[in-house]
């Protein structure tokens, strides 16, 4: 179990974070690596929680503005 991991999308011109996920309570589900000389991996995550914060910007100045979070605790519920 991985205890959390985090994922920031930002704007290349400001560096600006519009938004986060933050994954707790991680599960590794599944680890597939490819046949190919590629050397690819992928690792499939179950998140216990989940939380999605979303920062709009400002089209005429640029700026963020306040913060929306939503998410969901599957342990909780």
């Amino acid at each position: 179990m991985v205890s959390e991991a985090a994922l920031d999308v930002t704007v290349s011109s400001t560096g600006n974070v519009v938004c986060s996920l933050k994954l707790e309570y991680l599960l590794v589900s599944a680890i597939c690596q490819a046949i190919s000389d590629s050397g690819s991996e992928t690792v499939d995550l179950t998140p216990g929680k989940l939380t999605i914060t979303y920062t709009p910007t400002d089209p005429k100045t640029g700026k963020p503005g306040a913060a929306i979070t939503g998410g969901w605790d599957w342990n909780a519920n």
